[in-house]
């Protein structure tokens, strides 16, 4: 049998300060840092340069009072000098222009005293004064940087015409019950870690240039023509597609309100995400919708979203973003959790694949339903559930890329039962035959070149779960997966708690699952070691040739038609036994091991056997 789930000692020392439990649930004690955050900046597109002014007020809800605070500038990783684990523009990085703590200015130092020092891209801060428990203390930094063409890769600009923001500004690092302060380098390549706050973001650009971002547009009056603030409260009410900024208004400059100014300042507020984005472009044209989100407001009261997309128009592949798009949020929001948020905004290029952010995405050129979906379902995994993406790259992009699965297929009309996993399957079949597979369980920053971390992160992972799916069943796994949503959304859950919550909710110990499947590297395979008449019938004989282990399902066909299935229960193979003998009736024509094909057997070949 494999070993337990392994508990570190600072998950076990939750458990015991009761912020965690065994249960999958959080701790009568949980608790989790916030932060508000005014912002002000400027883009000057020619220059491809955004200043700004941050004031940054940390909210202490920890038990203990705070000495040092962590601030993440990860445009830092464009610097010279900075560790980064594939290759980036060099740009100079952040330029910090002043910083104050309480309204008095500290100093640069070497690390020793009051003031902050900068180590690659994370500020250290120590206080003139500490924050205690219930308290909260606020920072103000002035800092300025270059943007990249293509950011690391999840932002930047092309051609000084169209910008996406993303890790922009100087934010706070989480300060959690496990670990304490997580403030890892940004290396380029693993994602990130992030704490909810409130956002007040006031940015100025040209005239002529439309401006999304995280959170509702507050002056939408003073910035957008009354034409399309007309064409905005049509899209409230209807379900058609409303083309808000049409081609003919880009191409009549009749993007934003006439002003004799040459800027515009645009004004959006947030609330309760883990951070902002700004999408800044003087091409784009822009469709909206809504979408409608079943029990949002309680049990029978649904919510409104606004779905927003913009793009250039000759980007075909976008032209469908905003029906993919309410139709992604209102799938999830009635499979999962409602979608808690006002608006949604799928933005074109920049980068190759796709990014999300908080209300906001980018989207490639080529753009298409699967990537538009698989993005939008972040706002669910992390954007609700807060998990650690750098750590554990699977419990955003595995999770995520299951429900992709199931969310195109029922865009499309197609079968939704686990049957919709063969693609994932096949292509964990695939690959972890090649041995491009590592444990899901390898931190973001430490997978082994080529493609180990897309597979195993995402397909992998994605595979692992309609592999349980099909174990447990429709009704059981989606109650864990609604309970695990539930319970760690606005927190930071760690991997333990999702597969207790499994646990919990199916009545059994999956322990020997999620060690299995999320901690190695370990294959499956089942195969039919003989089919051999006897005295009573015929026996069976099925042989378990693989180190991961799963419950067997076996279809037997006898002549003339009649069909029998029968299980070897997976505590059997967890005893150590490696064979398994079966008696059968007479005249079997034909057996086949996992005839529903929902495992992850790498060898099918020997799960079939017929009397031809």
């Amino acid at each position: 049998m494999p070993y337990p789930i392994p508990h570190d000692r600072a998950w076990e020392r939750a458990v015991k300060k009761e912020t965690r439990t065994m249960t999958g649930k959080p701790g009568a004690k949980y608790w989790t840092d916030y932060a508000s955050y005014k912002i002000e900046a400027e883009l000057e597109p020619e220059r491809a340069q955004v200043s700004g002014r941050a004031e940054m007020t940390y909210h202490n809800r920890s038990p203990s009072s705070v000495r040092s605070v962590l601030v993440h500038l990860r445009q830092n990783v464009h610097k010279s000098g900075s560790l980064r684990n594939t290759f980036v523009e060099i740009t100079g990085g952040v330029k910090i222009d002043g910083v104050e703590f309480g309204g008095e200015p500290l100093k640069s130092t070497n690390g020793r005293g009051v003031g902050y020092a900068i180590r690659g891209t994370v500020m250290s801060v120590r206080l003139p004064e500490r924050i205690r428990s219930g308290a909260k203390g606020t920072l103000t930094i002035r800092w300025s940087y270059r943007v990249p063409k293509r950011g690391a890769p999840r932002n930047g600009h092309e051609n000084n015409n169209l910008f996406y923001l993303g890790y922009w500004y100087p934010q706070f690092a989480v300060h959690e019950d496990v670990d304490g302060w997580v403030a890892e380098q940004y290396m380029a390549n693993a994602e990130f870690y992030m704490g909810y706050a409130d956002y007040d973001l006031r940015f100025t650009a040209p005239k002529g240039w439309l401006v999304r971002a995280t959170g509702e547009l507050e002056n939408a009056k003073d910035v957008l023509t009354d034409t399309a603030l007309q064409r905005l409260d049509e899209a409230r009410k209807g379900r058609d597609i409303v083309h808000v900024i049409a081609q003919e208004d880009l191409e009549s400059g009749k993007v934003t309100r006439p002003t004799d100014a040459e800027k515009l300042t645009w004004h959006f507020v947030a609330k309760h995400v883990r951070d902002l984005a700004v999408s800044v472009s003087n091409q784009y044209v822009w469709d909206a919708t809504h979408a409608v989100i079943k029990d949002r407001d309680g049990p029978g009261k649904d919510g409104v979203a606004m779905i927003h997309a913009v793009y250039r128009p000759r980007m075909r592949g976008h032209r469908g973003a905003a029906e993919w798009a309410r139709h992604t949020i209102e799938y999830m929001s009635a499979k999962v959790y409602p979608y808690q948020w006002p608006h949604m905004t799928v933005c074109e290029g920049v980068i190759g694949g796709g990014m999300e952010f908080p209300m906001m995405t980018i989207i490639g050129s080529s753009g298409g339903l699967g990537v538009t979906a698989h993005e939008l379902i972040h706002m669910w995994f992390p954007m609700l559930v807060g998990s650690n993406e750098k750590a554990h790259a699977w419990q955003d992009e595995g999770l995520t890329s299951f429900f992709t699965t199931l969310c195109t297929a029922a865009f499309r009309k197609a079968d939704e039962s686990v049957a919709a996993g063969r693609r994932d399957n096949s292509m964990y079949m695939l690959m972890a035959a090649g041995g491009e597979s590592a444990p899901c369980m390898t931190h973001g920053d430490l997978y082994p070149g080529g493609s180990a971390y897309g597979f195993t992160s995402y397909a992998k992972t994605a595979a692992i779960l309609h592999q349980l799916r099909g174990m447990l069943g429709d009704e059981v796994f989606f109650a864990a997966m609604r309970e695990y949503v539930t319970d760690w959304a606005f927190k930071h859950p760690y991997p333990q708690d999702l597969f207790h919550t499994f646990d919990r909710v199916a009545k059994r110990d999956l322990g020997w699952y999620f060690r299995t499947w999320f901690y190695e590297t370990w294959t499956l395979d089942q195969a039919i070691e003989s089919v051999q008449p006897n005295a009573e019938g015929t026996q069976l004989v099925v042989e378990d040739k693989g180190y991961a282990t799963y419950p067997t399902e076996i279809e037997v066909t006898y002549r003339g038609g009649r069909k029998e299935t029968l299980k070897i229960p997976v505590e059997h193979w967890l005893s150590g036994k490696r064979t398994k003998k079966l008696q059968l009736g007479k005249d079997v024509v034909g057996v086949v091991l996992d005839p529903r094909r929902i495992t992850l057997d790498i060898s099918r070949r020997n799960n079939v056997w017929s009397a031809e």
